[in-house]
């Protein structure tokens, strides 16, 4: 057992009870609920119980279109639109791109706000995502603003594409104190008690993911408590992409998954929840993955299309597809000990320099999704989205794989955890 598991063990109970009035809203909040309900007479219960999906299904549903084909559509037809709106909702494209943007992002915090440390502090940034990419960006952002902030005072060295450590090594690293920070995707890979990231169509949209991630959230103070009980300080934490499907066939629906034969490489619940849908799951090496695709073993294989392009695009990969199923986060981490060492101006600036990159990750996030999308277009294959009633489908026959992640967290955490997801 590694050290981020055995001092998340050593302070679960800890974590639970402090945790108990965590989930609940105040009587002013309730209200305001309660008024906004009232007013949206159109909410239906299958929304409440999908309070990811909340608010997508009222623009309309239809059957999943390819990218660009649903804002062709919506000039010949109202059906055709409302298809459009909900597609740009829960991808992140369209309207919601155009509305944030790296380009156009802003901190929210200046220089003068801060003075420089009496001495210079020097920190090792750790990653196991290249340089160029949302976190790599992310992570030279808080970097750059590090160093603006606290007067040039305080740096941090960037290590990316594992070259310190891998996926699997993040958590350990910077938990134990190998490196003073770092940032990686949470989930099983990094920590078993972050499974609640391993869950299917939880965090269906971009802004739903986006919300619960507020550092003023319920669902943001449980993950920051169960990372403080494992030696960690969590900065700050965003989603960052969609995990697709490559297929050599169109999956167009919820039902199309039966029979499709696939590949996983990281197999753990996300087989569960392939095979409830009623998938064929193959467990495959990275290196296997093409291999039998094109031997007909296999027909589709799960990964992001950043990784379809790092791979190589084959000729077998026909179509890409986006069930929502699983969403990335990029989790931005400090070695607990190390950030309670530092002055409070040091852990003024660190905030606000995190506060501001994970602002700017976001942004970019969402304009990456977009020119992702553009990427499979131009290069012959075609983007499948699901729509809402699909992604519904998906969430409510994933029972037993949920279950699974109850078993790892265990039921208090898991309904403490749900309860602040709104469910």
């Amino acid at each position: 057992m590694n050290m981020w598991h055995q001092r998340a063990a050593a302070g679960l109970a800890l974590l639970l009870a402090l945790t108990m009035t965590a989930c609940g809203s105040s009587p002013k909040d309730q209200a305001a609920e309660s008024s906004t309900e009232a007013a949206v007479e159109t909410t239906t219960e299958e929304e409440t119980a999908d309070p990811s999906l909340k608010g997508l299904a009222r623009k309309g549903t239809g059957s999943a279109q390819a990218s660009g084909s649903a804002a062709e559509s919506a000039a010949e037809s109202t059906a055709a639109e409302s298809t459009a709106e909900s597609t740009a909702a829960l991808t992140g494209s369209g309207a919601e791109t155009a509305a944030v943007s790296a380009a156009d992002w802003q901190p929210s915090h200046k220089a003068s706000e801060f003075k420089p440390e009496k001495s210079a502090i020097t920190m090792r940034l750790a990653l196991a995502d290249e340089a160029d990419s949302v976190t790599g960006r992310t992570c030279q952002k808080f970097a750059d603003l590090l160093s603006d902030y606290s007067g040039g005072t305080i740096s941090a060295e960037l290590y990316p594409g594992g070259e310190l450590f891998s996926r699997t090594e993040i958590g350990m690293a910077v938990s134990g104190g190998y490196v003073q920070a770092a940032a990686g995707t949470p989930g099983i890979a990094m920590s078993k008690t972050l499974a609640i990231f391993e869950m299917a169509n939880v965090f269906s949209s971009m802004d739903y993911a986006h919300s619960v991630c507020d550092k003023t959230s319920d669902f943001r103070a449980l993950i920051s408590g169960i990372m403080e009980s494992s030696g960690v300080h969590m900065l700050g934490l965003e989603p960052r992409e969609y995990e697709v499907v490559s297929s050599s066939r169109a999956v167009r629906s919820a039902g199309e998954i039966t029979g499709l034969h696939l590949a996983l490489t990281n197999p753990d619940i996300a087989k569960t929840y392939w095979t409830q849908w009623g998938a064929d799951v193959t467990e495959s090496t990275v290196d296997d993955l093409y291999y039998n695709m094109q031997s007909g073993k296999t027909e589709a294989q799960v990964s992001t299309v950043s990784g379809i392009f790092e791979r190589g695009v084959e000729p077998m990969q026909q179509y890409v597809i986006n069930t929502h199923s699983h969403l990335l986060f990029t989790a931005l981490m400090m070695n607990g000990d190390y950030y309670a060492s530092l002055s409070d101006n040091a852990r003024a600036i660190i905030d606000a320099a995190a506060e501001d990159a994970m602002s700017y990750s976001y942004a970019d996030a969402l304009g990456t999704i977009a020119v992702d999308q553009k990427r499979v277009e131009d290069a012959g294959m075609e983007y499948i989205d699901f729509t809402v009633d699909d992604i519904r489908a998906l969430r409510g026959s994933a029972s037993e794989a949920d279950s699974e992640v109850q078993d790892i967290l265990g039921e208090n955490t898991y309904g403490r955890l749900m309860a602040a997801l709104g469910y």
